[in-house]
C-alpha cells in the first residue's frame, strides 16, 4: 500500500460539518447485537452510526442527524446566539484528545490544549471589564464544547468500529444517564432504577459518609483479628493490608435504602445493628425479595476520574495500546515506512482486548523461578523495574516480558518518571517462557483462561510448585493449591495497584521512535472501588491544564451496576469455583494485600456495556467537598485525610 499524508488525510476529516444530514440505517436492518469482537471478525464498513475507510481519517461520515448522536450534543451544553451558557454541560471538562487528533482528522483548533493559552489570558485580564471579561470566556467555552463534542463523537465511533453496541451503550449513557449534578439537599429519586440521575452535591458528601461507615463497622465485625497472611510469600507481613473475610459490595436494593433513609432529611447517626434492622425492613417492604431481581441481584462499583473521555471505563492495557497504535502509525507515515499499524484501526477494540489479555495472562502465567521476584509488587515501591513487550514474538497469547530483578521501583511515582533509559530497556533479556503446567488450548478455550487448570497442586505437580513457597509440606493438596492460586491473584492484582515499576515495552516503537517506546502504569485491570469515599480522591485531583472552572472540584464519578453473579471473592476461590475474566469482578480486599487500602473491586480489561450505568459530573454540585455526617455526635470530616 502506498504511504498516505497523515496531515491532509486529517484536513478532509476534519471537514465534516455537524449540520450535515446522512441517512439513519435502512428499515429492517437487524439490531446492533452485544457481542465481543475479534480478530477474526469481518473488517466493518458501515453502521447506523458511520462509514468507515481503512486510512485516516478513519470515520468517513458520521451520520451527525442520528438521534442518539444529536441527543449527546445536549450533554456538552447549550448556549444563546451571543455564545452564553444557557444550560451547564460537560462540555468544559479537560479532556485533550493528544494522540487522536491527527489519526482521527479531530478538531485541533478547538481542542482544550489549543484554547487554553487564550482561556488563561482571559482569566488573568483583571483589567478588563467584568462584562468583556465574561463574554470573551464564554466564548471560548462555547468553542471547547462544540470542540469536545465533535473530537468525543468522532473518537468513540473510531475506538468501537468494531463493537457498535458499545458505541450506542455510551451514546445513550451520554444522551441520558450523564447528569451535570447540581447544589443542594438531596430529593428522592425520579428514577428507582438510575439513582444518580439525580445525586446532588450534600447527597454526594452524605453518600461519601455513609459508605465509608458501613464498610468500615462490616469489615471490622468481619475481621476482629485478620491474619495478614500474605499468599504471594507464604507467611505473615510484607506490607500486607488484606482482610480474611470481604465485604460484600453494596446492592441496588441498599443503595436505595440509603438514598431514603440517609441522604435526605435531618442528619442520622450511624450504629450498625440500627441500619442492618432498618435494612432488612425495607427490603422487605420496598424490594423485590429475588436475588436475581432489579434489587438484591444487582451490585455497584465506582470510578473517580478527573476528566471525560470515549475510552471511559477502560484500564490503562486499552488506553496505553490505543495511543501507541495512533504514535506507531504516525511515525510509519512521516518515516514513509510500512503501514503496519493501519490494521488496529479495522478492528480497534478487539486489539485492545487481545493485548490487555495478553499483558494479564503474563501477570498470572509467569514461570515459577520468577515468584521470588514479581511477588514483591505488595510491597513499598511495587518491587522490582518489569517492562511487558507490547508484541507477542511467540504468539503463544502471553505477553513477553523483560524483568529487571536489582532495579527496584519506587511506587507509583509518575507515568515514566522512573523507567530506566530506553536503550537499558530495549537491551534487557527477554522472557517468553511461562509456568510449565500452562496450556495454550485450555487458555484460548476456558473462560478462565485455563487459570484453575494451570494451578493445581497435585501428587505430579507439588514438587513442581513447591519452588514457589507459598505452600508447605504439611498442607493437603486441595489447601496448598487454594494458596498457589490466591498468590497467583494476590500478585496479579497487587501489580495493579502498586504500578509505579511496571511499563509497556514496544519493540516496534523502539526501532522507529524510541521517545514513544515505554509508556508506565501499564495495568489490564480497571481501577475502581465499591466504597465510594475511595474513588472520591481520583475525581476531585486536578492535571496541571485543568480547566480553571473545575480546578480543586469533584469531576466525574462513573457508576457501575453489575449483576451479582458476576462478583468473586475469596470464598468463591476457596469454592474452587472458576472465574470468568470477562465477567467477574474481583474483590481486592481480600484477594490482594491491598497496599493503599482501596477497597476496590478488580475488573480485567473492561467495563462491559451491559454494566455500564451513569456517568455522573459533579463539579456543578460546589465546594460541598467533605464528608457529611456526624460520627460523633457534631461535625464535619475532612474528605483527604479522614481527620
Amino acid at each position: 500500500m502506498k504511504p498516505v499524508k497523515l496531515r491532509k488525510l486529517a484536513v478532509g476529516g476534519a471537514a465534516l460539518a455537524c449540520g450535515t444530514l446522512f441517512s439513519l440505517a435502512a428499515h429492517g436492518d437487524p439490531p446492533i447485537v452485544d457481542r465481543l469482537p475479534t480478530l477474526r471478525d469481518t473488517v466493518v464498513y458501515e453502521t447506523e452510526f458511520a462509514t468507515y475507510v481503512d486510512r485516516p481519517p478513519f470515520v468517513q461520515t458520521v451520520k451527525w442527524d442520528h438521534p442518539l448522536i444529536k441527543a449527546a450534543e445536549k450533554a456538552f451544553g447549550s448556549f444563546d446566539a451571543q455564545g452564553n451558557p444557557t444550560a451547564p454541560g460537560i462540555g468544559r471538562s479537560t479532556m485533550s484528545y493528544g494522540d487522536h487528533l491527527k489519526t482521527y482528522g479531530l478538531d485541533e483548533a478547538n481542542d482544550w490544549n489549543a484554547l487554553k493559552g487564550l482561556y488563561m489570558y482571559w482569566w488573568n485580564k483583571h483589567d478588563a471589564s467584568p462584562a468583556e471579561r465574561e463574554k470573551q470566556l464564554n466564548g471560548i467555552d462555547r468553542r471547547l464544547a462544540r470542540g469536545n463534542y465533535e473530537n468525543f463523537v468522532k473518537t468513540l465511533l473510531g475506538e468501537y468500529r468494531d463493537y457498535p453496541f458499545m458505541v450506542k451503550t455510551k451514546l445513550e449513557i451520554v444522551g441520558k444517564h450523564t447528569p451535570v449534578n447540581k447544589k443542594g439537599a438531596q430529593t428522592a429519586p425520579t428514577n428507582q432504577a438510575f439513582l444518580f440521575n439525580d445525586l446532588t452535591g450534600d447527597g454526594y458528601s452524605r453518600l461519601r459518609w455513609i459508605l465509608s461507615e458501613v464498610f468500615s463497622a462490616r469489615e471490622r465485625k468481619l475481621n476482629p483479628n485478620p491474619s495478614r497472611f500474605n499468599y504471594a510469600w507464604g507467611e505473615v507481613g510484607h506490607v500486607c493490608n488484606r482482610v480474611d473475610n470481604s465485604v460484600r459490595p453494596f446492592s441496588h436494593a441498599e443503595m436505595r435504602f440509603i438514598f431514603q433513609t440517609y441522604l435526605q432529611g435531618e442528619g442520622r447517626r450511624f450504629d450498625l445493628d440500627d441500619y442492618e434492622r432498618g435494612l432488612q425492613k425495607f427490603i422487605a417492604d420496598h424490594c423485590d425479595p429475588s436475588p436475581n431481581g432489579p434489587d438484591l441481584g444487582y451490585l455497584y462499583d465506582f470510578r473517580g476520574d478527573k476528566n471525560f473521555k470515549a475510552n471511559w471505563m477502560e484500564c490503562n492495557g486499552f488506553i496505553w495500546n490505543s495511543r501507541h497504535y495512533c504514535r506507531l502509525l504516525e511515525t510509519q507515515i512521516r518515516k514513509n515506512i510500512d503501514l503496519g499499524a493501519l490494521e488496529y484501526f479495522k478492528r480497534p477494540f478487539a486489539t485492545r482486548y487481545a493485548r490487555s489479555r495478553e499483558l494479564m495472562a503474563m501477570y498470572l502465567f509467569y514461570p515459577s523461578e520468577h515468584h521470588e521476584h514479581l511477588r514483591k509488587a505488595s510491597e513499598r515501591g511495587g518491587g522490582p523495574h518489569l517492562y511487558i513487550d507490547q508484541e507477542d514474538a511467540n504468539g503463544d497469547g502471553v505477553a513477553d516480558y523483560r524483568l529487571f530483578a536489582d532495579h527496584m521501583g519506587s511506587g507509583d511515582l509518575g507515568l515514566e518518571s522512573q523507567a530506566l533509559p530506553t536503550d537499558r530497556v530495549g537491551a534487557g533479556e527477554v522472557t517468553r517462557k511461562t509456568v510449565a503446567t500452562f496450556n495454550r488450548s485450555r487458555f484460548l478455550r476456558n473462560a478462565d483462561w485455563g487459570f484453575a487448570g494451570t494451578f493445581n497442586v497435585t501428587s505430579q505437580t507439588r514438587q513442581l510448585f513447591a519452588q514457589e513457597g507459598v505452600f508447605t509440606a504439611q498442607d493437603s493438596d486441595r489447601d496448598a493449591t487454594y494458596k498457589l492460586r490466591m498468590s497467583r491473584i494476590n500478585q496479579a492484582l497487587d501489580r495493579h495497584t502498586n504500578w509505579g515499576p511496571t511499563h509497556m515495552f514496544s519493540t516496534n516503537m523502539f526501532q522507529h521512535n524510541k521517545r514513544y517506546a515505554v509508556r508506565g502504569a501499564y495495568s489490564p485491570i480497571v481501577a475502581m472501588s465499591y466504597e465510594i469515599s475511595k474513588s472520591h480522591g481520583f475525581a476531585v485531583g486536578d492535571f496541571p491544564g485543568t480547566h480553571p472552572k473545575e480546578q480543586g472540584k469533584v469531576k466525574w464519578m462513573y457508576f457501575v451496576k453489575f449483576r451479582a453473579r458476576d462478583y468473586y471473592d475469596e470464598r468463591n476461590l476457596k469454592a474452587g469455583q472458576a472465574i470468568n475474566w470477562n465477567r467477574m469482578y474481583l474483590n481486592e480486599s481480600s484477594m490482594s494485600n491491598d497496599y493503599y487500602h482501596e477497597r476496590a473491586l478488580d475488573k480485567f480489561g473492561w467495563i462491559p456495556a451491559s454494566d455500564m450505568h451513569t456517568a455522573a459530573y459533579l463539579a456543578e454540585a460546589g465546594g460541598e467537598n467533605s464528608y457529611w455526617g456526624p460520627p460523633h455526635g457534631v461535625g464535619m470530616i475532612n474528605a483527604l485525610d479522614n481527620q
